[in-house]
C-alpha cells in the first residue's frame, strides 16, 4: 500500500508530468475510479493482477483515451520512505522512459 504514494511522489516537482496514486484493494487509502482512469494519459501498475484488473475493468476508458497501462513489478514488500523502494521505482520509471 506504500508504493503507490511513493511513486506518485517522484513525480512532485516534475514540470512535464502530474502524479496521482490509487490502489484496488478494500484497505486502500484512495480507491481506483473510473475518474482517475480518465484523468491518467499513462497508468503505471506495481503488480500482474493490478494490470489485469485495470484492463478488464476499465477496458473501454482506456480504449476510448488511448492510454498506455505499464507494468512497473514491485512487490508489495516495502514502506513508503524506504529509500531502496525509491531508488528501484526511479530504475523502473527511468527505463520506462520517466524520470
Amino acid at each position: 500500500m506504500d508504493r503507490s504514494p511513493a511513486a506518485a511522489s517522484l513525480f512532485d516537482k516534475s514540470q512535464d508530468y502530474e502524479a496521482k496514486y490509487a490502489g484496488i484493494s478494500q484497505g486502500a487509502e484512495i480507491a481506483l475510479t473510473k475518474e482517475a482512469i480518465v484523468w491518467a494519459d499513462i497508468i503505471f501498475t506495481m503488480e500482474p493482477e493490478h494490470q489485469r484488473y485495470v484492463l478488464e475493468n476499465f477496458r473501454s476508458e482506456i480504449r476510448a483515451g488511448n492510454k498506455k497501462v505499464i507494468l512497473l513489478g514491485i512487490d508489495n514488500c516495502w514502506k513508503r520512505h524506504d529509500r531502496a523502494l525509491e531508488e528501484l521505482l526511479v530504475t523502473k520509471l527511468q527505463k520506462e522512459g520517466f524520470l
